[in-house]
């Protein structure tokens, strides 16, 4: 009875995979006595991809380099401590299963039974939990901590625990000797390596509203438009619009003063509640840059764009992005964080906006954001805030906009 002849493997350069590649291709290939040693070389390069293919490339095709081939590919990826860092990084990027499905769970469970079963023929149940934590850890700190432990790797023994924490302590301790007393480690490490101009440049440019002070009662706890004495006193006790310091236009004359000093056309000054504008002014000059606006409509529409966002699995979930050209950080609400399983690292840092608002951020977090129609992607840092104050409050009716035709949006739903 004749067997059917077996297809020729494939490996692409991936260490796990190694074995069980050069144990099937010396079966089909290496051991056939009927085939010279440049059919051989041939029929290896055919069965090579990728970074596995460049390991023998530029070797010549010829009876001699065949064996220094197989020699170079063993040297290569024939390593047992790669493969058992492999295998652990295997288990972290498994695919989750979102919800009850029995082939996918049989196959979550048999991917991890194996991948387990392969540890274990490397090294002991110890030093594979020594692997998986020093695993999580290390996703866990910033880049150049991750650089200093994979530097001190020798690929020779398997890395325990301990190497792990000696590593880390002794960059805290080199970390701690170059930061200033009464500064944070990390703020330091961030000011290492830049120019002092560039540095000088980026203070400049933080977003932090400085204090002023009011022109009623030289009060610095607020400004002139919300003093008390203002907005509680009738119009005929406010100052005259000839000495109003104000630098913005009144919003119902288009005049140089604030609009809480306008009057009507009939020289009588409105004393309504309800015709007091809502506050803070913002100047129209700079809301035709910042904002869509469309008339008729008495809100404003901020920019809006839905924007895929890579999860700790590293799948893709749809994410409404709200675009500030003001801002200088990125955030990211806490419950998305969660949805999206993103790892946290602490981070204690002040947020000031306009009107001397504090936030006080407390984690920070990291992930990537692609287009939806292009291949477009960017890795970002976020600051993680308990929410992001945009919400429309009411449906707007889009009907009679005219809207270019066959072009996809940014933010479908943005109404």
């Amino acid at each position: 009875m004749k067997l059917p002849r077996l297809s020729l493997p494939v490996f692409d350069g991936k260490y796990s995979d190694y074995k069980n590649f050069i144990t099937s291709f010396k079966l089909v290939v290496d051991k056939q006595s009927t085939l010279s040693s440049i059919e051989k070389f041939n029929q290896l390069i055919n069965c090579l991809r990728g970074p596995a293919l460049e390991t023998v490339k530029a070797f010549q095709i010829t009876s001699e380099n065949y064996s220094k081939a197989l020699e170079r590919l063993k040297a290569r990826y024939d390593n047992p401590t790669l493969v058992f860092l492999d295998n652990i990084n295997s288990l972290f990027t498994l695919p989750s299963v979102s919800r009850s499905n029995a082939k996918q769970l049989r196959s979550l469970i048999d991917n991890s039974s194996a991948l387990y079963n392969s540890l274990l023929s490397l090294g002991n149940a110890s030093q594979i939990a020594e692997a998986m934590l020093i695993s999580i850890v290390m996703e866990r700190v910033d880049q150049d901590t991750k650089k200093k432990w994979n530097e001190h790797l020798n690929f020779s023994d398997l890395p325990t625990w301990t190497s792990c924490v000696s590593v880390v302590e002794r960059h805290c301790q080199i970390l701690e000797s170059i930061s200033k007393p009464g500064t944070d480690s990390s703020a330091s490490q961030q000011a290492i390596g830049k120019p002092r101009n560039q540095k000088h440049q980026r203070q400049g440019l933080t977003f932090n509203c400085t204090s002023q002070t009011c022109h009623s009662c030289a009060s610095t706890e607020h400004r002139t438009y919300r003093c008390p004495q203002i907005v509680g006193a009738t119009l005929n006790q406010r100052h005259q619009a000839a000495k109003c310091p104000s630098t913005h236009r009144c919003r119902s004359c288009s005049r140089s003063h604030h609009t809480l000093l306008h009057r009507d056309s009939a020289g009588m000054y409105s004393s309504s509640p309800q015709s007091t504008p809502q506050l803070p002014e913002v100047p129209q000059k700079n809301s035709e840059a910042a904002v869509h606006t469309h008339t008729g409509l008495n809100r404003i529409i901020l920019a809006t764009a839905l924007v895929l966002v890579k999860d700790a699995s590293g799948c893709y979930k749809i994410g409404r992005a709200l675009l500030d050209s003001c801002s200088q950080v990125n955030f990211v609400s806490v419950q998305f964080a969660q949805v999206l399983r993103l790892p946290r690292k602490r981070s204690h840092m002040e947020i000031r906006s306009i009107g001397e608002s504090q936030t006080q951020i407390k984690h920070r977090t990291s992930t990537t954001i692609k287009s939806r129609f292009g291949e477009f992607e960017l890795p970002l840092d976020f600051c993680v805030t308990s929410n992001v104050a945009y919400h429309p409050d009411t449906e707007i009716d889009i009907s009679s906009w005219k809207l270019p035709q066959n072009t996809p949006l940014a933010d479908e739903g943005f109404n």
